[in-house]
């Protein structure tokens, strides 16, 4: 039987989905993302964070027991993390986690230059350490790089690269460098100029679910296959799941958990400037001529801190779960604010707290919240006609019960990893096997 391979290099997993041609998974792999923690966030050798993926994708070849080719191949994954390339086109500095913070003084540095709301209405971001721009010029200026860094691609176009792919760019991930015009939909020539990047620096664009190449002779069972680039993971996960339609709000609940909705309405950059003011992110989608615009709500990061706190493992997680779904909260309960920040409070706490009454404070703070950002993207996008949540945060029973009677009901539609199953969906595309992505949306 031929098939299709979705791949998704996240923040905590890389992993993988065998896919067949009409959309049923035959298999999974999954390998742990192989950063090394540093005082400043983590960082990983790109061969490395190649190695995981193919790892990830052999367990998921060898689970489906594959015997026919491998049509195609689907890249996505974490956006901002990104591969600077010599002119060989080797790596010439470590990956660095889209969450670590060098770089950040070069962000003073830009809002000095031109202001946070400038930096905002041309690429659609939030003037934070985050964006790849801050990495890059880290790179070059603190790191001693200089001139020898020729070619910046996000991780997901620089493992389809690694596969035999050509260096292209994906608009929905060049959209995360700081270095992308969000309406134009192209390179932001001063972006670049204020980075000290050669013009070139980015590759040239090219839509997912076109063939950016092919598997080259050296891998495997991949060899022949069409390559492409599935864009930004969360997006990834829409496509997957079939939750890119008007109406549809996306509860992506990863690492970072983000909501997102599609608009296919133009923009002004006053009205990417003013979303972003009110925390909202506006990029390309991997559709042509269509934006999404995503919150982040950081809920497994905040949520993780407060099992840390109580020392909670995965493994007690159900009992305090349960615990937690019984208790009765009142005025004299614990209270969490600011959960999505990087310092969340613990208030209103008395003389003998139980685990219990933080663990559901923290994780109603998260709900709480993501029902202010639907009503904010809701006053951009319009109403919300359907709710579909995905991610390894729905394993936690209480997260389930209080995400559906604060935020609403949602749908969870039985698909395993939706950001692969994105992936595989625009490698059907690329191979030819399928002539749109919503050909292969999920069975209801």
């Amino acid at each position: 039987m031929d098939v299709l391979l979705g791949l998704d290099v996240g923040t905590t997993n890389c992993k993988a989905m065998v896919m067949s041609v009409d959309g049923r998974c035959l298999g999974l792999g999954s390998v742990p993302t192989p950063w090394t923690r540093v005082a400043t966030g983590a960082e990983a050798p790109a061969a490395d964070l190649l190695d995981a993926v193919l790892g990830a994708a052999s367990d998921a070849l060898d689970q489906a027991g594959v015997t026919g080719r491998v049509l195609g191949v689907g890249v996505t994954g974490l956006a901002e993390a990104g591969v600077l390339l010599g002119r060989d086109g080797q790596p010439v500095a470590p990956v660095i986690a889209w969450y670590d913070t060098r770089g950040g003084e070069h962000a003073g540095e830009l809002s000095a230059a031109m202001g946070a709301r400038a930096f905002s209405s041309i690429t659609g971001l939030k003037l934070t350490d985050r964006p790849s721009i801050f990495k890059y010029r880290w790179m070059v200026r603190d790191l001693g790089i200089g001139g020898m860094g020729t070619r910046w691609l996000s991780v997901p176009e620089w493992v389809a690269h690694a596969l035999g792919a050509d260096q292209l760019s994906e608009a929905s991930l060049a959209g995360r460098t700081g270095m992308f015009d969000v309406i134009g939909g192209r390179h932001s020539a001063p972006m670049l100029e204020w980075a000290g990047a050669p013009p070139d620096l980015l590759a040239d664009l090219a839509v997912a679910g076109e063939a950016f190449g092919y598997a080259g002779p050296d891998t495997g069972a991949l060899a022949g296959a069409a390559i492409t680039v599935a864009g930004h993971d969360h997006v990834a996960a829409g496509v997957g799941l079939g939750a890119t339609g008007p109406g549809d709000l996306l509860d992506s609940c990863g690492t970072s958990e983000a909501l997102i909705r599609t608009l296919r309405s133009g923009l002004t950059p006053d009205a990417v400037a003013d979303a972003v003011d009110r925390g909202v992110s506006v990029g390309r989608h991997m559709f042509p001529d269509t934006w999404q615009i995503m919150t982040g709500i950081r809920s497994g990061l905040g949520l993780w801190r407060f099992l840390k706190l109580m020392r909670v493992t995965p493994d007690d997680l159900p009992r305090l779960d349960t615990e937690a779904l019984t208790v009765e909260p009142g005025p004299a309960s614990p209270v969490v604010e600011d959960i999505w920040t990087e310092l969340a409070t613990l208030r209103n706490i008395g003389y003998e707290p139980e685990p219990a009454q933080i663990w559901r404070a923290a994780v109603e703070a998260v709900q709480l919240r993501a029902v202010q950002v639907k009503d904010l993207l809701e006053s951009m996008a319009g109403p919300t006609r359907r709710i579909v949540a995905t991610g390894g945060g729905l394993n936690s029973e209480a997260v389930r019960v209080l995400k559906r009677r604060i935020l609403g009901e949602f749908e969870m539609p039985d698909v395993p990893e939706a950001g692969a199953r994105g992936a595989a969906v625009f490698a059907a595309v690329a191979a030819g096997v399928a002539d749109r992505p919503e050909m292969l949306a999920p069975v209801a």
